[in-house]
This record gives C-alpha cells, sequence and structure tokens, in this order.
C-alpha cells in the first residue's frame, strides 16, 4: 500500500493532534492503512514506544474478521467500525475511504468519555479524512 505524501501526513498529524488537545482523554488516535502500517499517531503512548506500531497491526486485523464476520452472518455491506467497551476504555477503529486506498482510524480513550461523544468524534474524524485523502 502507498504510503500518505508528506504534505497529507503534515495534515493529518495537525488534525489528529487537534483532537486530542481538544478531548485530552484519548490516549492514543492513529491511522493505519488496512494491511497493518502505522501512517500517522497522535496522544500519549503511555510508555510504550512500540504501541502505535502494536496498535496498527491489531486494529488492522480486527477489521479484517469484523468484516469477515458480517458477511458470514449475511451482511451485503462491508464493515464500518468496531467499537470494544471494556471496563477501564474505549476502543473504535473506523473505516476511512481514501479514494485508492483504505484506512483505519483507530482511537483509544479512557472510559470517562461516553461512547455516544465518542463515536461522534472518530466518525467526524474519519468524514474530514476521507475529504483530506482524496
Amino acid at each position: 500500500m502507498k504510503p500518505l505524501s508528506k504534505i497529507q501526513a503534515t495534515a493529518l498529524q495537525l488534525r489528529l493532534n487537534h483532537c486530542c488537545a481538544r478531548v485530552p482523554e484519548i490516549q492514543l488516535i492513529l491511522l493505519a492503512t488496512v494491511d497493518g502500517f502505522q501512517q500517522v499517531v497522535a496522544g500519549s503512548q503511555r510508555g510504550d514506544a512500540e504501541l502505535p506500531e502494536k496498535f496498527a497491526a491489531i486494529a488492522s486485523s480486527m477489521m479484517a474478521l469484523g468484516d469477515a464476520a458480517g458477511r458470514e452472518v449475511g451482511s451485503k455491506t462491508r464493515l464500518e467500525a468496531v467499537v470494544l467497551d471494556l471496563s477501564d476504555l474505549r476502543v473504535i477503529l473506523r473505516m476511512v475511504d481514501g479514494g485508492k486506498q483504505q484506512f483505519v482510524l483507530a482511537t483509544v480513550a479512557e472510559r470517562k468519555v461516553s461512547l455516544s461523544i465518542l463515536l461522534k468524534i472518530v466518525y467526524e474524524n474519519a468524514r474530514l479524512l476521507e475529504e483530506a485523502l482524496r
């Protein structure tokens, strides 16, 4: 998969940094290729320098599994998002259609952020990313 251009990566980095500044409960937000490679990352990495790289691969795999599960139970459309509601964290993975490229927007936030607000943030950022990537 073709990486982002420097201009695209810089613009997306600014957008994700702004998102984390507005919602400090977001611990990590990253854009990854559908084959699991980190493109842009923002937020605190909780002391684990390898976390974004590992999380990009995990997010890609989870989206592929979710898509396969949807097809297996009869869905005729592609997977849009996966939500993990853990006891202490919320994780939302959202497909981003970049035109010729597909990406995964992966977000980890503290549980104190309501799920509806976090979903709104992720979907809005995915929409803005799709516009920027086309």
